[in-house]
């Protein structure tokens, strides 16, 4: 009698096992449903709409449990969580256009209590176009220097010296419909320094949506007039404009080299030995980078104990490179000690060269 009721048990609990792994082998994958909203152009279009429906196809009521997005641009709402049989629900998902050139996909996705397809997921996608968009928006000029005017003027007139005609070119590209006319980007911000300028359509492509892009060459150099001083500046904005669209920004960077070279870059005495006799002679050169001669005025060390000896090359000269000697006398030193010296010179536009210095005291026994 035991046997039997062991064998009864052991197939109650074989029959539940199948039972349970049948039931589990019938939950479909879920349900992707998708749409493609086609193209929009930002700025216009501030939201895309589209309606989804979840159906029940059951005899009984179907219960939304739970709504998830991917994107925090997305809003959805949904009409009713329970839905009758033979009955369905809205699902609706608004998505904010972004103001750029591209393509957005978003995602939702339904969980309800279907007992072979609890999960139902939408897709929406759309192609955003920006009416104007500029390619690269950064233009880097490189490493600049300044030159004469190409009139010839002479040095003496600081002001006359202009950046070096260095020049980068981007496209505007101008998207429209196939019904709008064609519409030349046109310049809205003026500059001191940059030129811009904008070319004709040299090329015209229409894609498989409708839209039609035309490309425009736009030559960016710094004005043959420029003032030198807004060089310092570094950056400078450029914008172009079609119609009443958004505009576009070109973001114009160069890096100025630096008039001088110091070597050694700073002038270090070394390590002084407490109560040493003998002075400490350091020499420095300080060239132009840009090839054009410079006087040196003064010489200030901003200590009483380190004193600029002389000019290795008569700095009341205007010469491209000058040498300069400095001396410590040990015996006045009486702690380590670091500053800076001042050398003047008669470039208007950058007339200090700031020069570290330091000496250190070794320490006794």
């Amino acid at each position: 009698m035991r046997d039997k009721r062991r064998e009864i048990q052991r197939s109650l609990t074989t029959a539940v096992a199948l039972a349970l792994a049948g039931c589990a082998s019938q939950i479909d994958p879920p349900k992707v449903i998708r749409y493609d909203a086609g193209y929009v152009f930002a700025g216009e279009t501030k939201q895309v709409t589209h309606v989804f429906k979840v159906s029940n196809n059951l005899s009984r009521q179907l219960t939304i449990l739970k709504e998830t997005h991917s994107c925090s641009c997305t809003n959805v709402e949904i009409d009713k969580k329970i839905i009758p049989p033979k009955s369905e629900a809205s699902v609706v998902v608004r998505v904010n256009v972004p103001y750029n050139y591209g393509t957005t996909s978003v995602a939702c996705s339904v969980e309800t209590d279907h007992p072979s397809q609890p999960k139902q997921s939408f897709e929406m996608r759309f192609t955003t176009y920006t009416r104007l968009r500029v390619v690269p928006d950064k233009l880097d000029m490189g490493n600049l220097d300044y030159n004469e005017r190409e009139d010839g003027s002479s040095g003496a007139n600081e002001s006359s010296r202009v950046a070096s005609r260095t020049s980068r070119q981007c496209l505007a590209e101008v998207y429209s419909r196939d019904s709008e006319e064609e519409m030349k980007p046109t310049l809205i911000s003026r500059s001191t320094i940059l030129s811009v300028d904008v070319g004709e359509c040299f090329d015209s492509e229409r894609f498989p949506s409708g839209v039609i892009r035309r490309r425009y060459p736009v030559t960016v150099e710094f004005s043959k007039h420029g003032n030198s001083e807004a060089l310092r500046s570094r950056s400078e904005t450029m914008t172009l404009r079609i119609a009443d669209a958004l505009p576009a920004v070109i973001t114009v960077q160069w890096r100025t080299a630096p008039p001088y070279r110091v070597l050694p870059s700073s002038i270090y005495f070394g390590l002084i030995d407490r109560g040493a006799q003998d002075p400490i002679f350091v020499d420095i050169e300080v060239a132009s980078t840009q090839n054009r001669p410079f006087r040196v005025t003064s010489v200030t060390t901003g200590s009483t104990f380190v004193r600029a000896v002389s000019d290795l090359s008569a700095s009341s000269e205007a010469r491209e490179t000058h040498r300069l000697r400095f001396q410590v006398n040990p015996a006045t030193v009486e702690k380590s000690v670091t500053g800076s010296v001042a050398v003047e010179t008669d470039n208007m536009h950058s007339p200090i060269i700031h020069i570290p210095w330091s000496l250190f005291l070794r320490r006794d026994g």
